[in-house]
């Protein structure tokens, strides 16, 4: 059988190229359209209204999900700041109660530093405890979503809990905290 690289009736092959610097995809497809073309004059029997066209790498591995992530990633910080504002309360409700406790340690010596430390170290491990549940949380339902997601989702296998989740889960615990 004939190699179906030296064929020309073989266009089923995608290629992957890589724009030269401070070319703008609108004006690499109207090159590639001209050499499409040319190729069209050269081999009409072939490549009779076969063209060219140029999308991004992006756009092709990630396609239609764009749209439905960044609704998710809306929710998600929604939910975010609707248990920070509830944690809040919960912190000035506690605060409120200990006005008496606060009152006793500052009569006691104890400096507004001393006390800011107190009450902000108490936030911090409340923070900190809940983005330890946040990313187990997370770990167990990133591995259910992925048992239920359907194979056409792009780069499935590529969804994980990675460092730069662990980073970002840590830093914005911290902000949380504070």
């Amino acid at each position: 059988p004939p190699d179906l690289r030296d064929s020309r009736s073989s266009l089923w092959l995608p290629v992957i190229g890589r724009l030269a610097p401070g070319v703008s995809l609108q004006q690499a497809q109207i090159e590639m359209s001209a050499i499409a073309h040319h190729i069209e004059e050269a081999n009409p029997q072939t490549n009779q209204g076969v063209g060219v066209r140029l999308e991004p790498l992006r756009a092709s591995i990630v396609g239609d999900v764009r749209g439905p992530l960044l609704v998710l990633l809306g929710a998600v910080a929604l939910v975010l700041l609707i248990a920070c504002a509830n944690i809040a309360n919960v912190l000035l409700a506690r605060g409120i109660a200990r006005r008496g406790e606060m009152a006793m340690r500052a009569a006691l010596g104890a400096s507004r530093w001393r006390l800011a430390t107190q009450v902000g170290t108490e936030s911090l491990l409340m923070a900190f405890v809940g983005g330890v549940l946040g990313v187990l949380l997370a770990y167990a339902a990133v591995h259910a979503l992925v048992a239920i997601a359907p194979p056409s989702l792009p780069r499935l296998d590529a969804i994980r809990l990675d460092g730069t989740v662990l980073a970002f889960a840590l830093g914005l615990t911290l902000l949380c905290g504070l």
